[in-house]
């Protein structure tokens, strides 16, 4: 494995665990689901 795939690699899991955050805080918002409010 290169330095370059390596790094890539990292990344895409970095960009992953941001997206999931992100898609879990949104959907408390808006649905209500994890014990937030909801609309």
């Amino acid at each position: 494995m290169k330095c370059c795939d390596r790094r890539d690699l990292g990344l895409l899991l970095l960009r992953l665990g941001t997206g999931g955050v992100l898609a879990a805080h949104g959907t408390q918002k808006l649905l209500g689901w994890f014990g937030g409010g909801g609309l």
